[in-house]
């Protein structure tokens, strides 16, 4: 099938009049088609997704989703936006001026509720040369802080919250989405990377303030995982890096995978064969330098 990249061969009016009728667009291995006739929405999608592919309309699809006002009062009174999947609604209607969380959330819903071909994690990662660092953990945990300095000094991303690995044969496969950044991480890295390609700033969100960033340098390939790190950023945290026993490894794997149960002894295998061929630590820190030089020790690499 035919693929064409947003930046070069359509502008804005025209991804604007495509997600208005409905937009075939590659995110990691899913084919999305995305409706929309929210400005916010397509200003920011246009400027975050360029490095995607836009595909024909005979692509198959895996996902028919769209974002848009509802079609009562609400349009015109305290305006609101709608995801669905498939004319089903799996979040709550957000003000229209959080539309864009709202798009970003949705897709994560879809992936983590329905690719149940792939074992999911609530994780970060990253790979070079097809080793992949692995970066599990609980909103406010860092790790979206680590990833984008990770990001922005050599290592390629794969995905900043769903990791996606085959079953039994624990391969990573690629799907990175733009990253999100949430309250004092946005200062940390505009701080870090004061040229870093943002996108629109959303405050007063159900996760506070938000906004999301393209990723630099994204990856388009399998790779294996080789190291898991749990990290724990704190503006005042003491540097603390220890390697973990295998046993609760797996425990705190298990309590970041959305859908171990789906597989059931296949799940747990695969959970151990990712033990076995990595080496695990849990981290704090609370600067740049101090999780790059980390990372370095860890990994070996520059």
């Amino acid at each position: 099938m035919s693929k064409l990249q947003t930046e070069a061969h359509l502008n804005k009016s025209e991804l604007g009049d495509l997600l208005v009728s409905g937009c075939n667009i590659q995110i990691g291995p899913f084919c999305f088609n995305i409706k929309t006739s929210i400005p916010s929405v397509i200003q920011n999608f246009s400027h975050l997704y360029t490095d995607h592919a836009i595909l024909d309309k005979q692509a198959f699809v895996d996902f028919y989703v769209s974002i848009n006002p509802p079609a009562n009062l609400r349009r015109w009174i305290r305006p609101q936006a709608v995801f669905e999947i498939d004319d089903y609604r799996p979040l709550e209607p957000l003000p229209l001026a959080h539309a864009y969380p709202l798009f970003e959330w949705g897709l994560n819903w879809c992936i983590a509720n329905k690719a149940h071909q792939y074992l999911i994690f609530h994780a970060a990662i990253l790979e070079k040369d097809g080793k992949a660092i692995l970066l599990p953990g609980e909103p406010g945990s860092g790790k979206s802080t680590l990833c984008t300095i990770l990001a922005h000094t050599g290592w390629s991303l794969m995905s900043d919250e769903l990791t996606l690995l085959t079953v039994p044969t624990a391969e990573v496969i690629p799907i990175p989405k733009p990253i999100s950044l949430k309250n004092q991480s946005i200062s940390v890295i505009k701080n870090l990377f004061p040229k870093s390609d943002f996108g629109n700033v959303y405050e007063n969100t159900s996760k506070g303030t938000l906004t999301h960033l393209k990723a630099p340098l994204p990856s388009t390939q399998v790779a294996k995982i080789k190291w898991i790190i749990f990290p724990k950023f704190g503006e005042h945290a003491e540097t603390d890096l220890q390697e973990i026993t295998k046993g609760a490894a797996h425990m705190r794997l298990l309590q970041n995978a959305f859908n171990h149960n789906v597989f059931g002894k296949t799940g747990f295998e695969t959970i151990n064969r990712v033990l076995d061929q990595s080496e695990v630590f849990s981290f704090s820190y609370s600067d740049s330098d101090t999780a790059l030089n980390a990372v370095k020790e860890i990994t070996g690499t520059n």
